[in-house]
């Protein structure tokens, strides 16, 4: 995998920074995340939540909402997709 060449969230700081972004799913509905950091050491904690999703219509695209579901939350492994999608530390190109 290719590092991203943009930043959906950059903090300079250590702080708590919740986001909200409209990503597309990859191959086979996958997510990912790429975290970046100057020096070794710092981590980042990463957590999924759907609030809905698009589906196709005449005028291009229809925002279907959910009840908001934590589908993965690194801090504590829990969510829908924690047992079957462990996250790990790769390594970036």
């Amino acid at each position: 995998m290719n590092n991203p060449t943009s930043s959906t969230l950059n903090s300079p700081s250590v702080t708590i920074e919740p986001t909200r972004v409209t990503v597309a799913l990859g191959t086979g509905g996958t997510l990912s995340v790429t975290y970046a950091a100057s020096t070794l050491g710092p981590t980042a904690q990463v957590i999924f939540d759907v609030t809905g999703y698009f589906t196709p219509d005449a005028s291009g695209a229809l925002f279907v909402p959910l009840t908001p579901a934590r589908i993965l939350d690194s801090r504590d492994h829990t969510g829908v997709w924690a047992s079957s999608a462990p996250m790990w530390p790769r390594p970036s190109r």
